[in-house]
C-alpha cells in the first residue's frame, strides 16, 4: 500500500460505530491524529475512542478523537453535524475543513416490523438523504482547498425483507448516480468521491482509481466489516497518493 501523508489532517467517519465505521476507525487512527467520530449510540462511541488510542501510532498527548452523538435521520441533522463539526474545529484553533469523509449506511433487518420500517423511512438510523446532504455540505469545503476524499459505504444483511431489499437497491442506484455527478463538478484529481455498495454475495465499487491488486480482495467469504472497511481503506489511500504524485 503506497503511504501519503495525512498526519496533519482531519478524518470524519459517520455510523456504522458497532461495525462497519468502527473498522474504519481503528485504519485511520494509525495514519491521522485528528478524527472525528459521529453516530447515534454514545456507548459504541466511547468505546472505539478507548479502544483507539491503543493502534494509534501518533504521539498520545497529540493524537486528538472527537466523538459526538448525533440523530443521523432528522431533517436538520446534516446541518446540526457540520455546523457542530465547525464550532469545535474553531474552539480548538484548527480549520474547519474535513480532508477524508467516510460515511457508513448500514441496513438492518427489522424481522417483518412494517410499522418500524415505514416510521425509520430506511431501516438505518442514517439515511440516504442525510448521507447525501453530509456529502454536500463537505464536498463544498473540499472544492475550495482543492483537495479531500469521500467515500460512502452502504452494506446489507444476509437477510432481509422483500420491501428492504427493494430499498436497498434504489438506495445504491441513488447514491451511485450521486457520487458519479459529485464526481464530475469537481475539476480536481485531488478530490475523489467513492461508493462502496455490499452484501453477503457481492459487492460493487466506484472510484476514480481501482486498484487493480484490491480487485478481487472482497469475496463474499470475506464480507466481514474488518473485510469491507480494509478494501475501502485501500481504495482512499491509493487515490490519495495518486492525488500527491
Amino acid at each position: 500500500m503506497q503511504e501519503f501523508n495525512c498526519m496533519d489532517k482531519k478524518a470524519l467517519i459517520i455510523g456504522g460505530m458497532s461495525g462497519i465505521g468502527r473498522e474504519f476507525a481503528k485504519l485511520a487512527a494509525k495514519d491521522w491524529k485528528n478524527l472525528m467520530l459521529i453516530d447515534e449510540r454514545e456507548d459504541d462511541l466511547l468505546a472505539i475512542r478507548k479502544e483507539l488510542g491503543q493502534v494509534s501510532s501518533s504521539d498520545p498527548s497529540e493524537f486528538d478523537v472527537y466523538v459526538s452523538e448525533e440523530k443521523l435521520s432528522f431533517p436538520d441533522s446534516a446541518e446540526n453535524i457540520y455546523t457542530d463539526i465547525l464550532l469545535y474545529n474553531q474552539f480548538n484553533g484548527k480549520s474547519g475543513e474535513i480532508d477524508l469523509l467516510i460515511n457508513v449506511l448500514e441496513f438492518h433487518d427489522t424481522s417483518g416490523n412494517v410499522d418500524m420500517w415505514e416510521e425509520s423511512a430506511v431501516a438505518s438510523p442514517f439515511n440516504i438523504a442525510t448521507l447525501m446532504e453530509i456529502n454536500q455540505y463537505f464536498f463544498r469545503d473540499m472544492i475550495k482547498t482543492g483537495e479531500g476524499e469521500i467515500l460512502n459505504v452502504i452494506a446489507k444483511p444476509e437477510t432481509m425483507s422483500v420491501e428492504l431489499e427493494e430499498m436497498y437497491s434504489e438506495t445504491q442506484a441513488l447514491l451511485l448516480e450521486f457520487s458519479h455527478e459529485l464526481n464530475k463538478s469537481s475539476a480536481s484529481d485531488k478530490i475523489g468521491i467513492h461508493t462502496l455498495c455490499t452484501s453477503e454475495n457481492s459487492f460493487v465499487l466506484q472510484a476514480q482509481l481501482i486498484p487493480e491488486h484490491v480487485a478481487h480482495d472482497l469475496t463474499p467469504p470475506t464480507c466481514s466489516a474488518e473485510a469491507i472497511a480494509g478494501y475501502g481503506y485501500q481504495v482512499i489511500n491509493q487515490n490519495r497518493a495518486r492525488g500527491q504524485a
